[in-house]
């Protein structure tokens, strides 16, 4: 039903009477602004806008991007024009949406990014040191109300006139919370400005519900438009096909069905911008050391002072740069900003050594930045060589930088929690679930990239450690696991039970594998690799045992390495051709314990009856669940040995009891002529523990023991492929 005659037309009557200023505009054209959102943009808080860049660095890589945060705010104060204006068409009866709630929604969508500093987000990671609690919305209320205040607006809002009623604290209210969001997210209805049934005005500005909102339409279409990329999300369809409905006693905006495909799109757009533009790796190289620059000249200038101050926050803008470049002050902080600067415009920038992607649950254990500046360190003293050594390989030369991906609500997918109607029930809303929309939507809505910089200046360091990086960096990578964490720490026993849905993995069928026990011992299987057609059909055993000579000799020559193994004979490489395959396999293992050595481990450790796995069925469980576990103990020098599958709680042993079991058992079994040789101690092993989701009655403990890292593995591959 659409709004009452009387409410229309004083709405009619209002709108005539006021003088609209219009505004060319590079990407919706000619737009109309009501004359009170004109007496606050020509104000200087408002004016400042103009010398804030919208995509902060990018206009150092894309030369388009000149566009700032004024003309976007006028353009979202369009688009919540507009979108108002479809929506009245068909309210629900008993809904109105009011001259002042049209008002009070563009004023917010007006002066929304009040709050930005010098170039945009790249300030907010600035200002993140001195208050981890900072945000850009809580700002731009801030400069709203001073905005108001300072330049009489707010007493002239107070007054009714021919152009709007008077505005009353409830309305100023409902403009903040526009702006900043809910204060109390944990009530019932969380707003005071507007009661429950007005909720979907609080979806257009700033849409804590589903993230659609006129702020995205508006720089999605104006970003690609500055980038020179192509949009193809449709806000005029959105526009037109939005009507409110009534869901549970709260109104929301909803969408037509046929357009659920133009709302995936909206986020696949927002995707591609983060992927191309947002978090282009060379953007990131100027924004980092734009904030090096600020955090260097800070002591000088006060940044974090003056954006406490609405006054002073005026005069924060992207021309900070050349006020640091000119000014007179000659400390040696204002000297290394005015360098740091001065390598940004001359393209010497921090060296980008490369980055890699992984599921946001895989960096959970990552909380604070020095936690990521340990794994850093760690990695740093680790790859030192005597070309690039410790002075080239400072910490603070390096900066990791974790880059969030998603679709605007961490790892949901946004358009669950949107509603669409049909054409033969417009009233009703409904949900759509992915599979009505299309079976080739994504699965998942959520990754984390993480970027690695070097910041050193010479051209000869750089290229060194860039070289060095290519060679190592994987290595940080697999420090960065959150399993790695785990397994790196100095403890011998681990309960991996918190990490179960990381080891949640599709079924994989397990190859078939040659006999694996033997008479004489028994042995492990450590690592494969495929190699080109029928190639290992033309080498014999000599030849491999040769191989396994030269690769032990290569191990032995390393400094300071453990000596585990005596002789080539405790290995064994077992070429297998799978049927009707075109490839061969080369599986090594290892001879180290005997089964009865095995048994006497487990003898120890069981309180309750044991579960006899074949190697075969191991393998399938090792595939299936604790490949995750095995890969990534493999990749700090520990291969499995054996696995049990207990029903039993192990909460009764510690670390300090599983190092004594460990410690009883290797005093035994040392006490045999053929393990004289191996010198074992309980520091040479790991034990991990974890629970199956479905099996949590059952303990499944792994034995590993240290003696081959990853790097070790793939140079006997060398080795064989010289053969």
């Amino acid at each position: 039903m659409a709004q009452s005659k009387s409410q229309d037309e004083q709405s009619t009557t209002k709108k005539e009477k006021a003088i609209y200023k219009v505004f060319n505009d590079s990407v919706h054209g000619h737009i109309e602004m009501h004359p009170l959102l004109v007496k606050i943009i020509d104000t200087p808080e408002f004016q400042r806008l103009r010398n804030i860049k919208q995509l902060g660095g990018g206009y150092y890589v894309y030369p388009g991007a000149s566009h700032n945060r004024f003309e976007h705010s006028l353009g979202v104060a369009h688009l919540a024009g507009k979108l108002l204006q479809s929506l009245k068409k068909n309210l629900p009866e008993g809904i109105e949406i009011t001259p002042n709630d049209e008002l009070c929604v563009q004023i917010a969508a007006l002066c929304h990014d009040l709050g930005h500093g010098p170039f945009s987000h790249a300030f907010d990671i600035f200002m993140k040191d001195f208050d981890s609690s900072w945000k850009h919305e809580d700002v731009s209320v801030k400069m709203f109300n001073h905005l108001i205040e300072e330049n009489g607006i707010k007493e002239i809002m107070g007054k009714e006139n021919e152009n709007w009623d008077a505005f009353s604290e409830k309305d100023f209210t409902f403009i903040t919370e526009l702006i900043q969001g809910p204060s109390n997210s944990a009530s019932e209805w969380p707003y005071k400005g507007r009661e429950k049934k007005k909720a979907f005005l609080y979806d257009i500005v700033a849409n804590h519900r589903n993230g659609i909102d006129v702020d995205k339409m508006d720089y999605f279409t104006r970003d690609c438009h500055h980038l020179g990329m192509k949009c193809n999300f449709s806000h005029e369809r959105f526009i037109t096909f939005a009507r409110v409905c009534e869901e549970n006693g709260e109104t929301q905006i909803c969408m037509r069905d046929k357009e659920a495909m133009n709302m995936y799109e909206l986020f696949h757009v927002r995707n591609l911008l983060h992927h191309n533009a947002y978090q282009h790796r060379v953007i990131k190289a100027v924004e980092l050391m734009i904030m090096d620059a600020l955090k260097e000249a800070n002591d000088h200038f006060k940044f974090e002072e003056a954006a406490m101050d609405p006054k002073r926050f005026v005069d924060l803008t992207d021309d900070i740069l050349q006020k640091i470049l000119d000014t007179p002050e000659k400390s040696t902080k204002v000297e290394k900003a005015q360098k740091i600067i001065k390598r940004v415009l001359e393209r010497d920038l921090y060296k980008f050594l490369g980055a890699k992607t992984f599921q946001p649950q895989e960096l959970k254990h990552l909380t604070s930045d020095e936690e990521w500046k340990k794994v850093l360190k760690t990695w740093l003293g680790k790859i030192q060589t005597p070309e690039v050594g410790s002075q080239r390989l400072k910490l603070e030369y390096f900066k990791e930088v974790p880059i969030k991906f998603n679709y605007g609500m961490k790892d949901k997918n946004p358009i669950d929690s949107l509603r669409f109607y049909r054409k033969c029930d417009p009233n009703t809303p409904i949900k759509l679930s992915k599979d009505e929309v299309s079976y080739l939507l994504p699965e998942k809505f959520a990754e984390t990239k993480v970027m690695l910089f070097y910041k050193g200046e010479e051209d000869k360091e750089k290229k060194d450690v860039e070289e060095l990086a290519k060679r190592e960096i994987k290595h940080f990578w697999n420090d960065l696991d959150i399993f790695s964490s785990a397994i790196k720490n100095s403890r011998t026993y681990m309960d991996f039970t918190d990490f179960s849905k990381l080891l949640e993995k599709k079924m994989v069928t397990a190859q078939e594998i040659c006999e694996v026990f033997s008479n004489q011992g028994f042995y492990r299987f450590i690592a494969e690799e495929t190699f080109k057609p029928k190639k290992l059909e033309l080498v014999d055993n000599s030849e491999l045992q040769k191989a396994l000579e030269a690769w032990l000799e290569e191990l032995e020559q390393q400094a300071g390495r453990q000596k585990i193994v005596q002789s080539a004979k405790d290995f064994e490489l077992v070429p297998y051709t799978p049927p009707e395959s075109d490839s061969s396999n080369l599986y090594l293992k290892y001879k180290g314990l005997f089964r009865e050595d095995l048994d006497k481990f487990w003898q120890i450790v069981c309180f309750g009856p044991a579960s006899d796995y074949s190697f075969r069925e191991f393998l399938c469980l090792y595939l299936v669940i604790a490949k995750e576990v095995t890969v990534r103990l493999l990749r700090q020098g520990y291969f499995l040995i054996d696995e049990k599958a207990l029903e039993t709680k192990l909460t009764r042993l510690d670390d300090g009891k599983w190092t004594t079991v460990l410690e009883n058992w290797l005093k035994d079994i040392q006490k045999q002529a053929q393990h004289q040789q191996f010198r074992f101690t309980a520091n040479n092993f790991k034990v991990v523990s974890y629970h199956l989701p479905c099996q949590t009655e059952i303990s499944k403990v792994m034995l590993f023991y240290k003696g081959l890292t990853e790097d070790d593995v793939e140079k006997l591959w060398e080795q064989v492929r010289k053969v």
